[in-house]
């Protein structure tokens, strides 16, 4: 394999990669989200010396006229939004390539993230008093100064900072993207925003956006943050949002078993107020419903104080949840040897440049460190004598280039000593399968040093179609397991920047189906993998019981048993035609479906007497003998009855219904027909036999003879 190509440095990559420059200015640094509205990019803008975040659109929005169109509307909107508790919108950028939305970055975490991180699972009013303030403010200056509706308005858009300051972000972006998104794929979502922050207007897109609708959302985030939920999350939501009343604030939180201080009186009827389902019943305003609390904070008393870590941490179980539902594993310690190199964690969040309403507002990312004051793990005496290479994460097949040495693998472990290097600065190159190539410079001196290249994964998108609550598991070639999600309402999982490219098992487990799989599945950058899993619906039991017993039961037309009977293993999801038969009673027949493992009784109590009927033989031709004649009714040889000399031959006790017929004779072709049988009646059939051909033979003195037939 040849050294990776010399980089342009103003060129944007397709994909971008750590410490690369894209748009002419910019300098990525890290992934602080991703998700399914793009990924999000702390970088450095080199003309003005700040750090920015940089929000990459989707290849498909990108690709689309009409999506780059709104967006840079929306971005022309926010430019004007410059109030110190809203998140600064700085520019579109785009080049051939790739296309990102440049904004203010506010290191910190969501009111979502501080949610879930409270030991009570929800805040209490006092903590959130100062920070309703600005949010309060904020949406004031937007509604009446800006002229703009925020549409998208809830905790995961809501950013705290480490010294307590809000910013509201997301004006307007993260919609243009999710209606990019429906129009694209054909969901029917019915309006703009996220479904469980939305007032009836907005759900029904009635009317242009109105600051009452970021009202209702106000009301609905001040819900959920107060209780743990919004106000409505369950199945049928479109129906709750239009006609429901929400349940106390109270109420709901002791439901969900969450613990805080008493719920201010004046704080529950604010928010029910903000949850009117008319618009013109809501607060006018957002500093109307601030005031509704009758002790708004004073003037200078504008921050909160929240606590935010931002120091180093170690998590205590092997697992650290982002906001979106992802975990970042951990790292159980290094052992070289009996030398146990321990890695510090860190957590760095940087939810302020979230703005899709699927990338996690929180993100953790984890480095090694090393000894005190030095940034990089501890080096062995051994490896001291070379030039160290350390790739994080490890063992994930990486190659090294640098120098005149070449794709050299590193062992396990990801530590790759090189000796016989000059001194000097030289480029190094890492690749490995399933990660962007690192390339980077390195300086040698005396033959020795240490790099740590950590790689950043290359990433695919899976959509699967399958059954509601599918859960879909991947399984790449170590037999390393990993999530993708649960198929949501409407059967359609769309699944972005969760998989490394790479091959994979996918397993698909649902209570109501046998286990599916799909095997070698590539998961290729910028493709999508459409799965479509084949789902068996796990059979039902059926217990069929009749009075008499010993009734003969049928399922679609084969015989299975008599009753009374338990017949397990029944297709479920598929009609049944059960029917029930014994002789002197009419036929019964139900159809029914069973549902995947339903257990159900069939109990089809007294039989009907009656429902038999007979058949009246007449032969033609008269000359036909009965004593050499047999009958036949649906193939089975019958009994054919006399009364007295000279009366039509008679079958009887035949079941009403379609019977088949058959009479065969020695001196006559066979002959069969199709007769309805009725019930109570005896029904005449006439059978006209046809004579079989006959042989004719003469033996005649003289031979000469001359014989003459029909003339």
């Amino acid at each position: 394999m040849n050294p990776a190509p010399e980089h342009d440095p103003d060129r944007t990559d397709p994909i971008p990669q750590e410490g690369r420059r894209v748009f002419g200015r910019y300098v990525l640094l890290e992934i602080v989200g991703e998700g399914g509205m793009g990924v999000v990019w702390r970088a450095r803008d080199e003309k003005l010396d700040r750090e920015v975040a940089l929000k990459f659109l989707p290849e498909r929005v990108r690709r689309d006229p009409e999506a780059i169109r709104e967006l840079k509307r929306e971005t022309r909107r926010c430019l004007e939004l410059t109030h110190p508790n809203i998140v600064r919108v700085y520019d579109f950028v785009e080049d051939k390539v790739a296309a990102a939305i440049a904004m203010e970055y506010v290191p910190g975490k969501s009111l979502s993230a501080l949610k879930a991180a409270r030991p009570g699972g929800c805040f209490d009013a006092a903590d959130l008093l100062p920070l309703l303030r600005q949010i309060c403010d904020a949406l004031d200056y937007a509604h009446r100064k800006a002229r703009v509706v925020h549409r998208d308005l809830k905790p995961a858009n809501l950013l705290v900072t480490d010294k307590g300051v809000l910013k509201v972000a997301d004006f307007g972006i993260a919609r243009s993207l999710r209606d990019t998104h429906s129009r694209q794929t054909g969901e029917e979502r019915g309006a703009s925003g996220t479904l469980a922050f939305m007032g009836p207007q907005q759900l029904e897109s009635k009317g242009k956006p109105a600051p009452e609708d970021d009202i209702y959302a106000l009301g609905a985030t001040l819900y959920d943050l107060l209780t743990g939920k919004p106000p409505f999350f369950g199945a049928d939501i479109f129906t709750e949002i239009r006609v429901a009343t929400p349940a106390p604030l109270a109420e709901r939180r002791a439901e969900l078993e969450n613990s805080g201080a008493p719920i201010p009186v004046e704080w529950e009827r604010m928010v029910l107020a903000c949850l009117a389902k008319r618009a013109e019943a809501r607060p006018r305003s957002a500093g109307a419903a601030l005031a509704m609390l009758g002790r708004a904070p004073s003037p200078g008393d504008t921050t909160a104080k929240i606590p935010v870590e931002r120091k180093s941490m170690e998590p205590s179980g092997a697992t650290a949840a982002t906001e979106g539902g992802a975990r970042v594993q951990t790292e159980r310690p290094w052992r070289f040897g009996r030398r146990v190199l321990r890695r510090r964690r860190w957590l760095s969040w940087a939810a302020g440049v979230l703005v899709g309403a699927a990338v996690a507002t929180v993100v953790a990312v984890l480095w090694p460190g090393g000894e005190e004051g030095t940034g990089l793990p501890p080096v062995s005496d051994e490896e001291a004598k070379g030039f160290l290479v350390i790739v994080d994460p490890p063992d994930t097949g990486a190659h090294v280039w640098i120098g005149t040495q070449a794709n050299i693998p590193v062992p396990p472990g990801g530590r790759a000593l090189l000796r016989g290097l000059p001194d000097g600065e030289l480029e190094l190159t890492v690749q490995a399968p399933g990660f962007h190539a690192i390339n980077t410079r390195v300086t040698v001196k005396n033959g020795r040093g240490v790099e740590e290249v950590k790689l950043v994964a290359v990433r695919g998108a899976v959509e699967v179609v399958a059954r509601e609550g599918t859960v879909v598991t991947a399984i790449d070639v170590r037999a390393q397991e990993m999530r993708v999600g649960t198929v949501p309402a409407g059967g359609v999982l769309a699944a972005e920047h969760v998989l490394m490219v790479g091959a994979y098992t996918f397993r698909f487990a649902h209570p109501d189906c046998a286990p599916a799989e799909q095997r070698a599945v590539e998961v290729h950058a910028g493709q999508v993998a459409k799965l479509t899993p084949t789902q068996q619906a796990l059979p039902g039991s059926l217990r069929v019981v009749s009075v008499p017993a010993g009734a003969e039961i049928s399922i679609n037309g084969s015989r299975v048993g008599v009753t009374p009977a338990t017949l397990p293993d029944q297709p479920s999801e598929t009609p049944l035609v059960v029917e029930v038969r014994a002789r002197g009673y009419r036929r019964l027949t139900q159809t029914l479906t069973l549902r995947p493992k339903e257990r159900r009784t069939l109990d089809l109590g007294t039989l009907t007497a009656g429902g038999m009927g007979g058949i009246a033989l007449r032969l033609a031709p008269a000359e036909a003998r009965w004593d050499d004649t047999k009958v036949k009714i649906d193939g089975r040889t019958v009994e054919v009855q006399r009364s007295r000399a000279g009366a039509h031959p008679r079958i009887d006790n035949l079941e009403a219904g379609p019977r088949a017929v058959e009479i065969a004779h020695p001196d006559y072709e066979p002959w069969q027909q199709a007769v309805t049988v009725r019930e109570e009646e005896q029904t005449v059939v006439e059978a006209t036999l046809r004579p079989r051909p006959g042989r004719l033979i003469l033996r005649a003195t003289p031979k000469e003879l001359v014989l003459t037939v029909n003339g």
